[in-house]
């Protein structure tokens, strides 16, 4: 039986949408003028240019526009014949109705909160907050691969000026740090070189020959060189998380950030909902029958 439930649901629902456009559409002022040209018309409806110019969002006419007009035209008369269909199978449209009172209730609910909430809502949120929300919750961000911070370039052979490249290597800060970047772009297939930035490792090693090195022989201060036929690979971690720690502050920042925030909206919007409900009982609005 669920199944036929969902299907007879799913009609309802399909048939209140066209049944609303088919409404404003037949009930917008601009269909009426009589000088307004007719596309095309099912039984009493029609439709009319400017309607379709409207639901387009254009209002020129040229070989684009017409082929958008006879496709929009298409679809208007068999969504027509669709409610025309669907109606004559439904006794009543009282659950119609219904939907589309408990739809439109629930856009006008959305929006409304969604405009109180970007009047009321603080979104600064300081170190402090962001700290004791991680200390409160950074069990649930078990880590579920390693990540680290590292440097790492994949460089295409003959790698050019390899001396000096290797210099820069053993000193990647400041000066010698921008001339390694400068590198990579001209002679790096790839490169990691934002040592302050958590990187997964199971991103990283996708650019790694297979088993050149495996996760378990990672560490705080490995710095290992390779090579195969095609490329030469620089690999230097300087700190290191494995998997079920407790993931750094600032590998989980934007996702800490993102829930204070929904935590923030929640209680405002239920503080709005309290304030302005004691309102209108204050104002006598109101009127329980028991």
């Amino acid at each position: 039986m669920r199944p036929l439930l969902f299907m007879r649901s799913g009609l309802l629902i399909f048939t209140a949408v066209l049944l609303l456009t088919s409404c404003k559409q037949n009930n917008n002022p601009s269909s009426q003028d009589k000088d307004d040209i007719v596309l095309a018309s099912y039984k009493d409806q029609k439709l009319y240019q400017q309607d379709a110019f409207d639901a387009l969002g254009t209002g020129l006419i040229d070989a684009d526009t017409a082929l958008l007009l006879s496709g929009y035209t298409d679809r208007w008369l068999k969504d027509r014949i669709i409610i025309n269909a669907a109606s004559s199978k439904l006794n009543n449209l009282q659950e119609i109705n219904a939907m589309v009172d408990d739809y439109k209730e629930s856009l006008l609910l959305y929006h409304s909160e969604l405009a109180l909430l970007n009047e009321k809502v603080d979104t600064v949120i300081s170190e402090e907050e962001l700290n004791n929300y991680y200390q409160s919750n950074k069990a649930e961000y078990k880590l579920e691969s390693t990540i680290i911070k590292c440097l790492f370039v994949k460089a295409n052979k003959p790698l050019q000026d390899k001396r000096d490249f290797e210099l820069l290597w053993k000193s990647p800060t400041g000066p010698q740090l921008l001339q390694l970047q400068r590198f990579c772009e001209n002679d790096a297939s790839k490169c990691f070189l934002q040592q302050d930035n958590w990187v997964r490792w199971s991103d990283l090693k996708q650019f790694l020959p297979a088993k050149s090195v495996s996760e378990s022989a990672l560490s705080k201060g490995l710095n290992r060189s390779f090579a195969d036929f095609n490329h030469e690979y620089y690999l230097r971690i300087f700190d290191i998380v494995k998997p079920n720690q407790d993931p750094p502050m600032s590998f989980i920042k934007d996702k800490a950030t993102k829930a204070i925030l929904y935590q923030r909206k929640s209680k405002s919007i239920e503080s709005i909902r309290k304030s302005l409900y004691d309102k209108a009982l204050t104002e006598k609005q109101i009127e329980i029958f028991k």
